[in-house]
């Protein structure tokens, strides 16, 4: 029996640079750790985890969860903390897992 294989013989085409890989090194180079995006491309959201906050000692608050959010653009991905002020967009179901989303801002 003789082995086959295939093989493509097209050139692939180039791949893009990673819009959250440039992102993430601009940031660890920024001095203040707090990003704009110049050019806010989408990224999909792979995976939402919610977890407890941790809250202060003897603090009487309610229960409150915190996000995390990992997002890839095809190339990377990177796990981020979703900003609390961000929390509503998880509750209503605007941000969830299959959504693509820009990124504006990080820190």
């Amino acid at each position: 029996m003789e082995g086959s294989s295939s093989c493509s013989s097209m050139p692939s085409a180039p791949r893009q640079p990673s819009f959250l890989l440039s992102t993430l090194e601009r940031l660890s180079n920024s001095p203040c750790l707090k990003l704009s995006a110049q050019e806010a491309l989408p990224v999909a959201v792979i995976a939402l985890q919610r977890y407890l906050s941790e809250q202060a000692v003897g603090q009487q608050q309610p229960v409150t969860y915190s996000y995390d959010v990992t997002v890839t653009d095809g190339s990377w991905r990177a796990k981020c903390f979703l900003h609390p002020s961000l929390n509503h967009l998880v509750h209503s179901n605007t941000l969830r897992t299959g959504s693509d989303i820009s990124v504006r801002q990080c820190s």
